[in-house]
Parts: C-alpha cells; sequence; structure tokens
C-alpha cells in the first residue's frame, strides 16, 4: 500500500529481475505508474527467459507486462542477447507506448539497425566501431531509428574523428561525450555544443547517462 501511494504520487519506479517481483505484483505496480502517469521500468540483468520459468519472469509474462507499458531495459554486457526475441520485445513495447533501450558492447551488426527499426532506443559506445566500415555500420543504425521516431545514443569514450563525429551527429545519433571538454579554440568544440542541446527522454536511459550499463 506504501509503494502504491507513492508511485500515485508520481514517484518513478524502476526495478530489476535481481528483485525477483512475480508477475502479478509488477502488473499493479504498472497499472499504479499508469494510472498516475508515471512509469514502469525493469532492468534484465540476467538472460532472456523461455517461455515458462521456475523463478522470476516467463518470457509470455514479460511481453505482457510491455505490451501493457512497462519499459524494458537490457544489456549484454555480461548475457548474450537473442535479436529475433529483442524485436519482438520492441514491436510489444512500440505498440503500447512503452520503451525497450538495448545497451550494446562489442562489434556492430546488422541485428542492431533492424532492432533500431522496430522502434528499440539503442546505446552503443565510440569504442565498437573505429574504422571507416564501423562508422557506416553505426550510420545505418542511427538512420534506422530515425526513421522509427527514436534515436541511438553513442557514446564518445575514447574519440572519434571530427568527420566521422559531424555525420553520426548529422544523421540523428544523441551524442554523449565521456572524455574532457575540448578547449574553446577546438573544431570540435561546437560538435559538443550541439550535442549537448539534444536532450534524451528520461525513459530512454537507466538512471542516469554517465555510463553505459
Amino acid at each position: 500500500a506504501g509503494l502504491d501511494w507513492l508511485i500515485r504520487e508520481g514517484v518513478r519506479f524502476y526495478t530489476s529481475d535481481e528483485v525477483r517481483r512475480p508477475a502479478q505484483e509488477l502488473a499493479l505496480i504498472l497499472r499504479s505508474a499508469l494510472r498516475a502517469e508515471s512509469f514502469a521500468a525493469y532492468f534484465l540483468n540476467g538472460p532472456l527467459p523461455g517461455e515458462t520459468a521456475e523463478a522470476g519472469l516467463s518470457l509470455r509474462e514479460l511481453l505482457t507486462l510491455v505490451a501493457d507499458g512497462m519499459d524494458l531495459h537490457l544489456s549484454n554486457r555480461t548475457q548474450a542477447r537473442d535479436f529475433a526475441v529483442l524485436k519482438e520485445l520492441a514491436g510489444a513495447a512500440r505498440g503500447a507506448g512503452s520503451t525497450l533501450v538495448y545497451f550494446h558492447h562489442g562489434s556492430l551488426s546488422d541485428d542492431l539497425a533492424v532492432l533500431a527499426a522496430a522502434g528499440a532506443w539503442i546505446h552503443i559506445s565510440d569504442r565498437s566501431f573505429r574504422d571507416e566500415g564501423g562508422v557506416t555500420a553505426a550510420l545505418g543504425i542511427i538512420c534506422s531509428a530515425r526513421r522509427a521516431r527514436v534515436r541511438t545514443v553513442v557514446y564518445i569514450e575514447q574519440g572519434l574523428a571530427l568527420d566521422a563525429l559531424a555525420r553520426i551527429l548529422a544523421a540523428g545519433a544523441a551524442v554523449i561525450f565521456q572524455t574532457p571538454p575540448s578547449d574553446y579554440k577546438s573544431l570540435q568544440r561546437p560538435l559538443e555544443t550541439k550535442a549537448r542541446r539534444r536532450k534524451l527522454p528520461v525513459r530512454a536511459y537507466w538512471l542516469s547517462t554517465a555510463l553505459l550499463p
């Protein structure tokens, strides 16, 4: 009852699979959040569930919650992800007006552009694309996301060539600099200023943009 009251007062609700809340409890929390015009967000740290589950959510329960309006966040930092399942979840989220956010580590693939086209917000690092082929792949993901009316989020952790950075911004990415600010005389300074003006919706990242989960 206390949690329901907090949510009805407009508190945003964040949880993860580590808490092991049953689907019925999450459904009640989600209902309270939607009535309060707030949101409920769930981070899946572990593997994608199967059709049935002895503990935690089954895939069917997860799909139902997302289709009912729950935001879902996932990363492949510790678990490989099945893009066919992610695309299904993104479709459920898009139909409900909820948000699927995927944080990607490692090399880029065509699956990411397909997932972006399905309406997922995708976060990547410049560590994942160091050559022209990687930049081209990143641009494909960014453009697919923009056509789906979402954005790809690019974290600048090591630094990119000015031309690549300008193309990424022009394509519609949200760019987050983790590098120190440039000198005021630097040619990169205007690009950093442009990136700061492109704000992310709060539902498009997990708690903070300070790191890539």
